[in-house]
C-alpha cells in the first residue's frame, strides 16, 4: 500500500480533517482515507509536543456534560458481574450513538474505549452466557428500563418470552449489527489471531491505538449498512497482509510505527482533557493493543 511510504499524519492535518466534515465524504472515499491514515499513523512527536499542538489548535473547554459522561464511564468498572457490566456498557454506548455529540472527539474516544472493551469481553463469553447477557442488555436500554424495574429474574424471563418477545427479538437483530461493528473496531485496535489449516498464528498486524481518535472507526461508521460492499474484503486483506515499512522491510508497518502512534494518541487526549487522558492510559494498560512492544511506547517511543 502506497500509504506505508508516506510520512505520518501531522497534528495540523489531523485537526483539519476533523474540522472539515470528512465523515460527509462518499463512503468509498472515506474508507480509502481511513485505511490509508491507519497505515500511515502519526508523525513521531513526544506526547507533550502533541498535547501542546492540540491546545494551540483546538479551543476546548471541558463542559459539565463531558465531565458527566467521563464520570459515568469511570464508574462502570468491570467486576464479577460480567452480564451486568456488558448491559451497562451497552447502555452507555447506545446513549452515545443516539446523540449528536458522538462525533465530538472527546466523546468518540470514550465510545471507542467502551466498544473495544465490550468486544473483547464479549468474545470470551460462551454462547449460553451471551444469551443471558442479551437479556440483561435489553432490560437496561432506554424505554425498557422502567418497564422491568423491580422485577425478579423469573418475571423478567416470563416477560421476555411473553409480552415483550416481539420487541426483544427485533432488538436482538439490531444489536447483532452493532456488536459486529464493535468487533471490527476491536480487530482494528488489537492483535489478531488467524487460523491456518495446521495451527494458529498470531499476526501483529492491527492498526493500533490510532483508531481510538479517528471518528471513522466509531461503531456508528463501521455499521455494515454504512459501508461499501467491498469493505469487508479490503479490511480483512489489510489485516492478513500488513504492509511493511520501507526502512524496515521485515517489520509490519503497524509494529514499526506503534510507539509514535501511542505518543500521538495519548498526547491528543492529554491536550483535550487530562482526566480523559488518564482514563485512556488506564484502558491501554488493561487492554494493550500490542503487548510485545507496548513497553517501548510507554518509555517514550520515538521523539
Amino acid at each position: 500500500m502506497a500509504a506505508a511510504n508516506k510520512a505520518g499524519i501531522s497534528v495540523e492535518s489531523f485537526i483539519d480533517r476533523l474540522s472539515n466534515g470528512i465523515l460527509d465524504a462518499r463512503a468509498l472515499e472515506r474508507e480509502d482515507l481511513a485505511l490509508a491514515e491507519a497505515v500511515r499513523g502519526y508523525e513521531p512527536l513526544s506526547k507533550n509536543k502533541w498535547a501542546r499542538a492540540v491546545r494551540r489548535v483546538v479551543v476546548h473547554t471541558r463542559s459539565g456534560e463531558t465531565a458527566e459522561w467521563l464520570a459515568r464511564w469511570q464508574r462502570n468498572t468491570l467486576g464479577g458481574d460480567i452480564h451486568g457490566w456488558l448491559a451497562k456498557t451497552n447502555s452507555l454506548l447506545e446513549s452515545h450513538g443516539a446523540s449528536t455529540r458522538a462525533l465530538q472527539l472527546t466523546t468518540h474516544i470514550m465510545e471507542a474505549i467502551g466498544a473495544i472493551q465490550f468486544a473483547q469481553i464479549w468474545e470470551q463469553e460462551t454462547k449460553s452466557s451471551k444469551t443471558k447477557a442479551l437479556g440483561r442488555m435489553f432490560i437496561e436500554i432506554e424505554g425498557e428500563r422502567e418497564r422491568f424495574r423491580g422485577m425478579d429474574a423469573a418475571a423478567v424471563d416470563a416477560c421476555l418470552k411473553g409480552s415483550r418477545k416481539a420487541a426483544y427479538e427485533t432488538w436482538k437483530g439490531k444489536i447483532g449489527f452493532i456488536t459486529a461493528a464493535r468487533n471490527k473496531l476491536a480487530q482494528a485496535y488489537k492483535e489478531v489471531r488467524l487460523r491456518t489449516l495446521v495451527f494458529d498464528v498470531t499476526h501483529v498486524c492491527q492498526f493500533g491505538p490510532q483508531v481510538i481518535i479517528d471518528p471513522f472507526w466509531s461503531t456508528t461508521q463501521l455499521h455494515a449498512h454504512k459501508r461499501t460492499d467491498d469493505w469487508p474484503c479490503v479490511f480483512s486483506d489489510l489485516i492478513k497482509n500488513a504492509p511493511h515499512d520501507p526502512e524496515w522491510p521485515e517489520t509490519p508497518v503497524y509494529d514499526y510505527r506503534y510507539p509514535q502512534n501511542y505518543q500521538a494518541v495519548v498526547g491528543i487526549a492529554h491536550g483535550l482533557d487530562e482526566d480523559l487522558c488518564n482514563y485512556l492510559r488506564q484502558f491501554m494498560r488493561k487492554f494493550p493493543s500490542n503487548p510485545r512492544i507496548r513497553a517501548t511506547a510507554l518509555q517514550g517511543g520515538k521523539q
